[in-house]
C-alpha cells in the first residue's frame, strides 16, 4: 500500500477501467480541422461537436450590423447628405430624384468604405454576391424610405397617423419612423449579405 500522506489514495482498479470516470477519446493525430470532434464517451454522456461555420456567420452578421449602423449614422447625419439634399429629396419631379440620387451615392460611399475596412481588418467571410445583394437592399430601401411617401403610408395603415404628424416637443414622427425603417432595412441587408 503506497503512503499517501494527508491526501486520499486512489488505487486504479485491477481490471484496467477508469473506475467510473469518463474516458477521453482523442481524434487522429495532426492539427484539428472542421472534422475534429471533441467528444467524451461514456455510457451516460455525449458532448456534441460545435458548428464553427454557424458561429462564424453569426459573428460576421453581428460585426456587419454594427458597422452598417455606425456607417448609417455617419452617412445620414454628417458626411453623406447636404442641407439641400435633405430639403429637396422628398420633392416631386426630377429635382427631388436628383437630390435623392446624390444623397444615395454619398451615403453608400461611406457605407462601402466602412464595411470594406471592417471586412479586411477583421477577415470577415463575405461573398461578393452577398455583399452586392446587401448593398442593393440598402440602396433600394434607403431610396424608398427617404422619399417619405412609403413611411407615411405605413404609419397611417398601422394606426400611427398622429405619430406621422407629430412635430412638437423636439419630436418628429416621420423622422423617427424613417430612422427605424432604415435600421430594420440594414438588419435585412446584413442578414442577406451573410447568408448568400
Amino acid at each position: 500500500m503506497p503512503a499517501c500522506g494527508r491526501a486520499a489514495c486512489r488505487v486504479p482498479p485491477a481490471d484496467g477501467t477508469t473506475g467510473g470516470r469518463p474516458r477521453a477519446v482523442r481524434g487522429p493525430p495532426g492539427p484539428p480541422g472542421r472534422w475534429a470532434q471533441s467528444r467524451i464517451h461514456d455510457e451516460r454522456i455525449t458532448v456534441p461537436t460545435s458548428r464553427p461555420d454557424l458561429m462564424t456567420r453569426a459573428l460576421t452578421f453581428a460585426v456587419l450590423l454594427v458597422t452598417l449602423f455606425a456607417a448609417h449614422q455617419l452617412a445620414d447625419h454628417v458626411l453623406g447628405q447636404t442641407d439641400a439634399q435633405a430639403r429637396l429629396k422628398t420633392t416631386p419631379g426630377l429635382t427631388g430624384w436628383a437630390a435623392l440620387g446624390r444623397h444615395l451615392a454619398a451615403y453608400h460611399a461611406v457605407v462601402v468604405v466602412m464595411v470594406a475596412v471592417a471586412a479586411v481588418g477583421l477577415d470577415l467571410r463575405l461573398s461578393a454576391f452577398g455583399a452586392v445583394a446587401g448593398l442593393l437592399i440598402s440602396v433600394v430601401t434607403h431610396a424608398l424610405w427617404d422619399r417619405r411617401t412609403a413611411v407615411r403610408w405605413l404609419l397611417t395603415r398601422t394606426g400611427g397617423r398622429d405619430f406621422a404628424e407629430l412635430t412638437e416637443h423636439g419630436m418628429n414622427g416621420m423622422y423617427l419612423a424613417d430612422q427605424s425603417l432604415h435600421t430594420a432595412s440594414l438588419w435585412l441587408a446584413a442578414l442577406v449579405a451573410v447568408l448568400l
